[in-house]
């Protein structure tokens, strides 16, 4: 039996001006869309964290990024919305609760519960 030719597949290309970025498939072009950088237009970000560089879009996430990452567990506990147990802070209650209720706070209380017996 004989098969019609078909048509070549159309390469998907978008290119966005306001971020000099080129997405080669629809998902990495929609992903592309709602990244901070698209939504801010490109450019530097406004906060650089002192002791490693890393660059963040607000004021606030640098902050919680030293505190997370380059602070001490002391100063972690200060905070409002701290996990004891895993040394986590979260932005607000409902992050915290989310985290309690969440499998890996779970998995490891039910670890710690087994160790005590």
């Amino acid at each position: 039996y004989m098969t019609e030719p078909t048509q070549p597949k159309q390469k998907f290309s978008h290119h966005c001006e306001k971020c000099d970025y080129t997405a080669t498939r629809p998902k990495e072009w929609l992903l592309h869309i709602e990244t901070k950088k698209h939504i801010r237009g490109g450019g530097a970000k406004p906060k650089i964290c002192t002791i490693c560089n890393e660059e963040f879009v607000t004021h606030w996430m640098c902050k919680m990024h030293i505190l997370k990452i380059h602070e001490s567990k002391e100063l972690r506990a200060k905070c409002k919305y701290y996990c004891a147990h895993c040394d986590l802070i979260f932005y607000a209650q409902k992050y915290l609760d989310k985290h309690i209720n969440g499998k890996i706070h779970q998995n490891l209380m039910k670890a710690l519960e087994s160790i005590k017996n």
